[in-house]
């Protein structure tokens, strides 16, 4: 019996400890929130997600006596901007592309410690809006050019641009060029 209550007792703290490290949750009634603000929103968290996660290293830095921080101030304009239906200015849009790209390296160190900061990404609809499609659009880019390149294709590009193969200037009117003709085109998108 003894044995027993040792073990509801270690059961019963690893309970607590686990209730210490699990998130926490807010459910939210969206039945009468249109599906655009819904789709902002659920893009918003998204963009908290990340800025929670580099908040963490952020700390964690700082226990360690490092001084550098990460800046995530552009992804709080670009949830700004997401909320207002909004693209970024060219300089914001290129300030948030290069955190796109020091955020790939920062997750994967993150990913030593945590490995659950390999599921948060940020959500590529949040990149179109950033450059100037508006919700409608990005989610006819991915419906007209599933199993066809067009996406697959901006896709490449982006990975040119992080590995440092195409300039800035360059990823942004390639991308817009591919993503302007699959709309103007939806069915002639291969």
């Amino acid at each position: 019996m003894r044995e027993l209550l040792k073990d509801q007792d270690e059961w019963l703290n690893e309970l607590e400890a686990m209730k210490q490290r699990s998130h926490h949750y807010m459910v939210l009634d969206t039945r009468d929130i249109k599906k655009e603000d819904l789709r902002r929103l659920e893009l918003s968290i998204n963009i908290l997600s990340v800025c929670h996660t580099l908040a963490i290293a952020n700390a964690m830095l700082k226990k360690l006596g490092v001084s550098k921080e990460f800046d995530f101030s552009i992804m709080l304009e670009t949830m700004n901007a997401v909320l207002n239906a909004k693209s970024l200015t060219d300089d914001s849009l290129e300030k948030y592309h290069q955190f796109i790209k020091e955020y790939s390296r920062i997750k994967n160190g993150l990913e030593l410690i945590d490995m659950n900061v390999g599921d948060i990404c940020i959500d590529s609809d949040i990149d179109l809006l950033m450059i100037g499609f508006n919700l409608e659009e990005v989610e006819k880019i991915y419906n007209w050019s599933s199993e066809k390149i067009g996406i697959e294709h901006y896709f490449d590009i982006q990975e040119e641009y992080k590995g440092g193969k195409i300039s800035f200037n360059k990823f942004i009117a390639e991308t817009k060029q591919i993503l302007t003709a699959i709309l103007a085109n939806p069915l002639n998108n291969h």
